[in-house]
């Protein structure tokens, strides 16, 4: 059993992979491991995703986020070429390029990234004078639950993946 101060050994992450964890199996349990207190974090501080072209891409995230078009790291690993950028203490994209490979937009394993805007209609001014195509019939959604409303905004990137502006930190449904 994992407690505070055990380490997940190299023997009980070996036991994981041969289970079938890597592959999706919630086998996790079997090997006795137990519950934990949440994680608690500051902010989003990446996501990491393959793209279908590299320059492409830092040029929409730059438009889009500000981002620093020259990337913080950069290189290639396996064949992928590959680069971080992004906006220093806040967040980075690390993206993995998939040129003249297979990329199936529906295969991606991420539905949606979505960041908390401080000025909604701010936000939503700024895309539409970009020229970028509104997703779900070009107009923001409002979002109704226990916790009231709140507007979301989606775009596509490059690459087909959802991106969610919100006025509402956590989309609106705490």
């Amino acid at each position: 059993m994992w407690s505070g101060a055990d380490s997940f050994t190299e023997s009980r992450q070996r036991d994981w992979v041969t289970r079938g964890g890597v592959d999706g199996v919630a086998s996790i349990r079997e090997i006795g491991v137990a519950r934990m207190a949440p994680i608690e974090f500051a902010s989003v501080d990446h996501i990491n995703m393959f793209v279908r072209d590299l320059d492409e891409s830092v040029d929409f995230y730059s438009l889009v986020f500000g981002t620093d078009p020259d990337p913080k790291e950069e290189g290639t690993t396996k064949g992928l070429r590959w680069c971080i950028i992004g906006i220093p203490s806040k967040f980075y994209f690390c993206l993995y390029e998939l040129k003249g490979r297979v990329f199936d937009p529906d295969a991606m394993h991420i539905n949606h990234i979505g960041f908390f805007v401080p000025d909604f209609d701010e936000t939503v001014k700024r895309i539409r004078s970009a020229g970028i195509p509104v997703e779900y019939f070009d107009r923001p959604i409002t979002w109704t639950n226990h916790a009231g409303q709140s507007r979301s905004l989606y775009i596509r990137d490059p690459n087909g993946y959802y991106i969610e502006f919100t006025e509402k930190l956590g989309g609106g449904l705490g």
